[in-house]
């Protein structure tokens, strides 16, 4: 039977994170002209691994629930963690108690006023 070892395993989840990375990147490139024109491909990795961290820290960790985050986070940028007005979605996504599905759907119904089904997005 075969085995696959540990460091194997490893090897097999960076190159998926690697091309997940490419497809946000690319996907940047072609729903967020405004913030591709400003960086390099490699300001925008670094962004994207920033905002991956960042949806990690908040448990999201499906690429449905990340790519909403993602989409958060271009729109609003840093203000989602300086202006108070963004406060109630911080809270959202801090919620301990709610499924990270639950998270993106009440952010939709705040932002964009209602939830966004999977199919109407272009990255997946």
């Amino acid at each position: 039977m075969l085995q696959i070892r540990p460091e194997q395993m490893e090897v097999f989840s960076r190159q998926r994170e690697e091309r997940y990375i490419d497809t946000l990147v690319e996907y940047i490139h072609t729903t967020f002209p405004e913030v591709a024109w400003q960086k390099s491909d490699k300001q925008i990795r670094s962004l994207v691994r920033v905002i991956l961290d960042e949806a990690e820290g908040f448990d999201l960790t499906t690429e449905y629930t990340i790519g909403r985050f993602l989409i958060y986070r271009l729109l609003i940028g840093e203000e989602l963690y300086t202006d108070p007005d963004w406060k109630p979605i911080l809270d959202i996504l801090g919620n301990d108690y709610l499924h990270e599905d639950d998270k993106v759907e009440q952010i939709d119904t705040l932002v964009f006023g209602g939830p966004v089904r999977p199919e109407e997005l272009e990255y997946e």
